[in-house]
């Protein structure tokens, strides 16, 4: 496992290099609010096809230990914010929860822009339907 481990990280990196989609044509004076306009009117991408790395390259929790968890989260968040996309997780989330969110996440459709940044919500800050377990729940701070 080791050495897909390896592999993968090497296949995330890679990922983090590629071309990303063309950009939305805009009119000059739209230029200042690109990435407003990308939000409302461009085209959402799985992102294992924005990536090019499929969901199935990435292994169940159950083959994965602590150390490999926290060699891959990482690079995984890396590679989402080189295409400007932000995890919203609460502080010192272990990697454990934090893997399985993110690659839950990447098969839907996100909306993808070149300009500015997406913060993508894991949380609908309802206590009882919180997807963090309890200690680490930012539901609490809301109500």
């Amino acid at each position: 496992m080791e050495q897909y481990i390896k592999q993968l990280i090497n296949d995330l990196r890679d990922a983090a290099q590629r071309t990303r989609p063309m950009k939305m044509e805009l009119a000059p004076d739209l230029e200042v609010v690109r990435g407003a306009e990308e939000y409302l009117y461009g085209t959402q991408h799985k992102l294992g096809s924005l990536f090019g790395i499929e969901k199935t390259a990435f292994p169940p929790l159950t083959k994965l230990n602590n150390n490999q968890l926290e060699q891959l989260v990482p690079e995984i968040e890396r590679l989402w914010a080189k295409f400007n996309f932000y995890p919203v997780f609460p502080d010192n989330l272990p990697a454990i929860y934090r893997y399985k969110l993110l690659i839950d996440k990447w098969d839907e459709p996100m909306q993808y822009v070149t300009s500015g940044s997406m913060y993508i919500e894991f949380c609908e800050y309802e206590t009882e339907n919180c997807p963090f377990p309890k200690e680490y729940c930012m539901c609490t701070d809301f109500d």
